[in-house]
């Protein structure tokens, strides 16, 4: 009888240590899963940024009266060392993508919408940078393929993408777009998220919409629809519409009517009623967007929606008279396009102090 009870003491010493065991490896596992990224990861881009503070184009010289302003903007001050609201990450960057790729897929696309988005933790702040698509950059990595080394700054995910074979580094399209950024402005980025156009028409279609706020009217005629000025509802296509219209516009005041877009997804992501509309917006972008954070960074940012208000989305754009307006031959198109040449030394200035959590007094 003692030799019983003594083997079944031993057996429920086993079973509670193999249990112990199953739910170590259970929490580890499901640990390790949350943090897993969802798309192909950044990780391990690494580059130079350009000597020069202008890139070179043929034939052209730096406009007078555009000469680097780096001593005129303010120095960097120390971020405030506060506990982060939600998650243990104090600041979040991630580069935003929208392709114009129509497929329900990323094997093509320029990147014809581009936002570095900072979300700080410790003071629910998220600040977004707009910069231009037409931006002549230096692009990376790619010189062995055709020769090209430059390019706009949405070409960079065109070239990236696995389908041209042009770039065989990390990240695919955003790897390569992110390490152009890297190249030209020093600027780092730790995750990406790229939506098409099906994806987004879809996305804003699941918020039940989004409401605007046109200081002047748009005219997209005759290919896209006119918008008047003033506050108005828009469904999924006519929000997509809105943020393409350029043809009678700079493509600076298109970047304007997109961050008038992402504004009104904001305060629908913001709004209490946000909740009941959780399913329908995770069936619209599971397997549609494209991205690299992992469920519990979505999770951190989805807790701080919570706690952030209406001021707390700020939208940053370096002037327009930094903006040059050039033509230069595309060595890959073989023809002759309009791009805006900038001087890199003034464009880091102010994306240095976007990354600090701030932003120079104009």
């Amino acid at each position: 009888m003692v030799k019983k009870k003594s083997k079944e003491r031993l057996i429920i010493v086993l079973l509670s240590i193999c249990i112990c065991i199953v739910l170590i490896l259970g929490f580890w596992y499901f640990n390790s899963m949350m943090d897993k990224p969802l798309g192909p990861s950044l990780k391990g881009n690494l580059t130079k940024q350009p000597n020069s503070s202008l890139l070179n184009l043929p034939g052209q010289k730096q406009t007078p009266g555009q000469e680097s302003t780096l001593s005129q903007l303010p120095a960097k001050n120390q971020a405030k060392q506060l506990p982060p609201l939600c998650g243990q990450t104090p600041v979040l960057t991630v580069l935003l993508a929208g392709i114009d790729y129509r497929p329900d897929n990323y094997l093509y696309g320029l990147a014809d919408v581009i936002r570095i988005v900072r979300i700080d933790f410790t003071t629910h702040e998220v600040s977004v940078l707009t910069l231009d698509r037409a931006i002549w950059v230096e692009i990376p990595g790619i010189s062995d393929h055709y020769g090209i080394t430059h390019g706009n700054l949405n070409q960079a995910f065109f070239y990236g993408v696995p389908a041209m074979g042009y770039y065989y580094g990390p990240g695919g399209g955003a790897g390569l777009l992110a390490a152009t950024l890297k190249q030209n402005f020093n600027l780092d980025v730790d995750n990406y998220v790229v939506v098409d156009m099906a994806t987004f028409v879809k996305f804003v279609d699941a918020l039940g919409g989004i409401d605007v706020n046109l200081p002047q009217p748009v005219d997209g005629t005759p290919a896209l629809p006119f918008f008047n000025a003033g506050k108005q509802h828009l469904t999924g296509a006519q929000a997509l519409a809105l943020a393409r219209i350029r043809e009678k516009y700079s493509t600076l005041i298109r970047d304007r009517n997109q961050n008038t877009v992402i504004n009104g997804i904001f305060a629908k992501l913001s709004s209490p009623e946000i909740i009941a509309k959780i399913p329908a917006l995770l069936k619209a972008f599971t397997n549609a967007g494209l991205t690299d954070l992992s469920t519990r960074q979505i999770e951190t940012m989805a807790c701080l929606l919570t706690k952030m208000g209406g001021n707390d989305l700020t939208f940053r754009e370096i002037p327009d008279k930094y903006y040059i307006y050039a033509w230069i031959y595309d060595q890959d198109m073989h023809q002759d396009i309009n791009i805006w040449k900038v001087d890199f030394d003034i464009f880091r200035s102010y994306i240095s102090s976007f990354m600090n959590g701030q932003w120079p007094q104009q």
